[in-house]
């Protein structure tokens, strides 16, 4: 209302233009289903200006809400009523995409059909000083009323694209903010998501060194028990010989056995010793060789777990590769 007040001191609408206006209003009423009519049929003839009105009602609407506007402008009141008129024909402007250069250039047309209203009005009455001066006072009154409503119904349309301007840029901060966050918290879940898997990878590689380990104690003792077959292998190859040995002298000893009974039984108790003794070194190798079997099928039974772990290992890892790699794609 204050800007109103400066505005009104600027155009020098005082309480004697006011009067005037309100002289001129029976005039402008008379001429003004007329002038509307030349006004719509000029408007409709630009194809930007004719697609605001999709057809013969929505002009005659717009005509009708149009003159009861100008009638309240002529009463030259300028109160809250007209206040509320002006501001809805600058927000439907806005909403129907009428800018203001087309409007401000059509209301043109309309003041110069006033002034020649006003000026023909006063030559039928014949014409002096005074009168004169009459007829330019009142076709002031009826410029400066008329700008003053122009200059309402554009600053209603720019306080509405204004409006219109700070809640998509609000909208847009907003739309902006909320990626923002939500690719902060994708990030922070992906952040989590590598770390346990990191720790998944790290207990994987511990077992699979404890695996590892528990092979190598398993191939150790394999290589002591083949140590130790062998070494028994040896041994009896060396009672192998000594039966040989053994049996060549029975041979000396059976042939002489007719000759010498005593020397015959003694080599005979040594040959069953030398038996007894080959029987025993053969329950050594048969013990061993199933001791060694059963280490060999542990030793194979664990390389297949640590096999098995290995694969766990790189499968977790070709699957946090992944993740990874989208990650770098997306960004």
């Amino acid at each position: 209302m204050q800007e109103n007040t400066i505005v009104f001191q600027l155009m020098g609408l005082d309480d004697a233009v006011k009067q005037e206006i309100i002289k001129a209003e029976p005039l402008v009423a008379k001429n003004l289903d007329a002038i509307l009519e030349r006004f719509y049929d000029t408007v409709t003839k630009f194809p930007e200006m004719a697609s605001l009105f999709s057809s013969p009602e929505r002009v005659t609407h717009a005509r009708v809400a149009q003159k009861a506007h100008w009638l309240k402008l002529f009463s030259g009141k300028f109160d809250s009523d007209y206040i509320a008129s002006i501001r809805k024909i600058g927000s439907v402007h806005y909403a129907v995409g009428l800018p203001p250069e087309p409007y401000m250039a059509a209301y043109t047309r309309v003041i110069s059909e006033l002034i020649e209203i006003i000026a023909q009005a006063h030559k039928s009455k014949g014409i002096n000083r005074t009168d004169v001066k009459r007829m330019a006072q009142q076709q002031s009154a009826v410029v400066k009323a008329a700008l003053f409503d122009m200059h309402m119904a554009v600053s209603v349309y720019l306080q509405e694209e204004r409006t219109a301007k700070v809640i998509a840029l609000t909208r847009m901060a907003d739309t902006v903010e909320d990626d923002a966050g939500n690719a902060v918290e994708i990030v922070a879940n992906k952040t989590i998501e590598m770390s346990q898997r990191a720790s998944e990878m790290a207990r994987s590689a511990t077992d699979v060194g404890n695996d590892c380990q528990t092979v190598a104690n398993a191939s150790s003792i394999a290589l002591e028990n083949a140590e130790t077959v062998a070494a028994a292998t040896e041994q009896l190859s060396i009672s192998i010989s000594e039966i040989a040995s053994q049996i060549a002298s029975a041979s000396q000893i059976t042939g002489s056995a007719v000759t010498s009974a005593t020397q015959s039984r003694d080599t005979i108790t040594r040959l069953s010793s030398a038996v007894d003794r080959i029987d025993q070194v053969a329950k050594l190798i048969n013990d061993i060789a199933a001791q060694t079997n059963l280490l060999a099928l542990n030793a194979t039974i664990e390389a297949a777990r640590g096999w098995r772990c290995g694969q766990r290992l790189r499968c977790r890892r070709q699957r946090s590769q992944k993740p990874s790699q989208s990650n770098r794609q997306s960004h």
